[in-house]
């Protein structure tokens, strides 16, 4: 392994010279700026503290894009977390592209009043937008299956409430 010296060096060159774009690029997929900053630093903070992992057969770049895809979940895990309060689902309500678009201050009290994993898998799907085949299960500890599902029976209860979505968007 090389000394901590070279691995610093290393590092701050890699922040130096990518750490803006990779900010920029991760902002959708962590659903803002600020997530996507965090789990930049996050990364930087893993390689630093994870040096001795690093196998230079492997090349920096591709083992810190391991580590990236770590702190970017753990990050993302940590929102979550974080998002299952009603401010930061108030917060995002406005932000709301649901598509029943005159209902959405309902629907969002329908998800506040769900189970805590319910809610944090109803907020990532109608709130921030993310995929349920791909995006959700890396981030919560249900399955994909049962994002689905929980997913489904809340459009069915929606609709069941409201009627067929807003198309007019």
């Amino acid at each position: 392994m090389t000394d901590h010296t070279e691995r610093d060096i290393v590092i701050e060159d890699h922040f130096r010279r990518n750490s803006s774009r990779l900010v920029k690029n991760l902002s959708v997929k962590c659903k803002g700026w600020f997530n996507a900053e965090d789990s930049v630093h996050n990364a930087y903070e893993r390689a630093l503290r994870y040096w001795d992992s690093y196998e230079p057969d492997m090349g920096f770049d591709k083992w810190f894009e391991a580590v990236l895809r770590n702190a970017v979940s753990a990050t993302m895990n940590e929102a979550i977390k974080m998002g299952g309060t009603t401010d930061q689902i108030e917060h995002y309500a406005d932000e709301t592209t649901a598509r029943w678009s005159e209902k959405s201050e309902q629907i969002i009290d329908m998800i506040k009043d769900k189970q805590f994993n319910e809610r944090n898998i109803l907020m990532l799907k109608f709130v921030h937008m993310y995929s349920t085949r791909s995006e959700i299960p890396c981030l919560v500890p249900e399955t994909e299956k049962q994002v689905r599902r929980i997913v489904e029976d809340f459009k069915a209860e929606v609709t069941a409430r409201f009627g067929e979505p807003d198309t007019d968007e």
